[in-house]
């Protein structure tokens, strides 16, 4: 099999896009999103906030928020970044999610599928959103919700 080097740099750029954050990695304006949709887009709410473990701000947390529709399929993902930041995602970088009763679970994975690094180093400890009792309240009205901190601990 023969390999062009434009292939592969689009097979590059590709994974570099999909791995560059929440979200698809493409920005889309409000009206090419209601035209995608099909009609109106639900109501968004911007959440923000850090996560730290053991007092510490922690890169690489993946944050996992749930509803009872989902199950135990997450409904909304993200990852935090320098100095344990995250933002919610939905179409766009940190637009928000709906309004509702969300259940979270956290898994640290600081190099995801590299090794004994792709391990969680909070030992799954909580990884299942029913068991966590850590939930997120989304009021509905537009209203940013910053400052939505969480305090892991591993236990050590």
């Amino acid at each position: 099999m023969v390999v062009r080097p434009v292939s592969f740099l689009f097979v590059f750029l590709c994974g570099v896009t999909l791995l560059s954050g929440c979200g698809s990695g493409q920005e889309f304006d409000n009206n090419a999103l209601k035209q995608m949709a099909g009609g109106e887009l639900k109501e968004r709410v911007a959440i923000s906030g850090k996560v730290t473990i053991d007092g510490q701000p922690a890169v690489g947390v993946n944050v996992y928020a749930y509803t009872k529709e989902s199950g135990m399929k997450p409904a909304y993902e993200c990852r935090t970044l320098a100095e344990g930041e995250y933002c919610w995602s939905t179409h766009e970088s940190c637009d928000g999610i709906q309004p509702g009763s969300y259940q979270l679970a956290f898994a640290h994975i600081p190099k995801e599928g590299r090794g004994s690094e792709g391990k969680d180093r909070l030992n799954g400890k909580y990884r299942n959103p029913t068991k966590t009792g850590i939930t997120l309240e989304v009021k509905g009205g537009g209203e940013p919700q910053t400052d939505v901190n969480y305090e892991l601990e591993t236990g050590k």
